[in-house]
């Protein structure tokens, strides 16, 4: 059982969907764990198999052909590891440039986009390694 963290009382479980997850519109995550203490209202999710989750996330929106939204954009980021300020220099623009771009606005280039889907797909597990071809990702064989 589990016990809220705020008055130690217990807490109830129930699962939820998270619609726009991690603020990407129309994203989607079911199933998610959610526990609140009905003594004071905290609550909190808890993802089970949540680093896959996460890289199943990055895979379909690196491989999905539309421009990223600044929030995929910011997911993708993270999934490649690199931090506002490791991006930027990877990327060759200004920090505040970057932050602009996760805020949507404007929207990251397309070479940038292409490259940060690149690095991603290049990074997952082996199992997933996808490739760009002339017509679109596909999965490497």
């Amino acid at each position: 059982m589990r016990t809220c963290l705020d008055c130690g009382a217990p807490m109830e479980m129930q699962r939820v969907t998270l619609n726009d997850y991690e603020g990407i519109q129309g994203l989607s995550v079911e199933g998610v764990e959610e526990w609140r203490c009905p003594a004071c209202g905290y609550g909190e999710h808890s993802f089970p198999r949540a680093m896959e989750l996460h890289w199943r996330i990055a895979a379909d929106l690196a491989a999905h052909p539309a421009p990223l939204s600044g929030a995929a954009l910011r997911f993708l980021r993270g999934a490649a590891g690199l931090s506002e300020e490791a991006f930027a220099v990877w990327a060759g623009h200004p920090v505040e440039r970057v932050q602009q771009w996760e805020q949507g606005d404007p929207a990251a280039p397309e070479a940038v986009q292409v490259a940060l889907r690149q690095r991603v797909l290049a990074a997952l597990p082996h199992n997933r390694r996808m490739i760009l071809a002339p017509d679109g990702w596909q999965i490497a064989a």
